[in-house]
């Protein structure tokens, strides 16, 4: 049409010019005469490079429907990690809701219990509440049994203010007393153990603790003459019904 117009200005100056026009036209170019905006340059560039516009096309549409499934997940795993705080948290109230009577239940079948699952649970309570004073006692004597008493005198006192401020001194100088033996002799002498085994509420506070414990000391004595020695002491105090190591 330009080529056509009536007017001299509106017309090609030179052949050359129109030439350069027919052959943008034929190469898939945007003409001067067609005045071309972005989208109709667009339109063209795709028709010129169909494969490279197709692959750029897809690798958006991959990135959009990948961006799509991240966020899709990302949601999924949010909502999954506040379902698990909520259920955590509700489990630990729980538990401590629990604590007075498990503890309860623990010491009455201490006997019975395996000690390093006793101290998970106890873990438990106590990193939810460190001044819980039950657990903390129970654990402490625990300690005893298992001849760990730099953990029981330590732990003794942990409570900042015990109500049961007697027990946690008890189960503190009994630790000492042991520790002194064993640091000396390697183990605990059984005079010593005798000793510890009376210290007023020792027995009352769990029963069959001090049974346990002064098993624990036979088993790590040296000699058959110290064995025997506190197996008639125990049969005295006790008489058939506490030997069963």
């Amino acid at each position: 049409m330009k080529a056509m117009a009536t007017k001299k200005g509106g017309r090609y100056k030179t052949v050359e010019a129109l030439i350069e026009e027919v052959r943008a036209y034929q190469e898939g170019f945007a003409t001067r005469a067609e005045d071309a905006g972005f989208v109709k340059s667009l339109l063209l560039f795709v028709k010129r490079h169909r494969f490279g516009s197709f692959f750029l096309l897809s690798v958006f549409l991959t990135s959009l429907l990948l961006g799509a499934l991240i966020k899709r997940n990302e949601l999924r795993v949010r909502s999954a990690l506040r379902l698990y705080k909520t259920e955590k948290l509700e489990k630990e109230r729980n538990l401590l809701e629990a604590s007075p009577e498990l503890i309860k239940n623990w010491q009455s079948s201490l006997e019975s219990t395996d000690l390093e699952w006793l101290h998970s649970q106890l873990d438990d309570i106590i990193r939810l509440d460190p001044q819980h004073e039950d657990a903390v006692k129970l654990k402490c004597y625990v300690h005893l049994l298992e001849f760990d008493f730099y953990k029981a005198i330590k732990l003794s006192s942990s409570i900042s203010n015990p109500k049961s401020h007697l027990g946690f001194l008890r189960a503190k100088k009994i630790a000492e007393i042991c520790l002194n033996d064993f640091i000396r002799y390697g183990y605990v002498l059984p005079d010593t153990a005798l000793g510890c085994s009376k210290i007023d509420n020792f027995v009352k506070f769990y029963p069959k603790m001090s049974k346990m414990f002064l098993a624990a000391v036979f088993k790590r004595l040296k000699t058959d003459r110290e064995k025997s020695y506190l197996v008639m002491k125990v049969l005295e105090r006790f008489g058939n019904r506490g030997i069963n190591w």
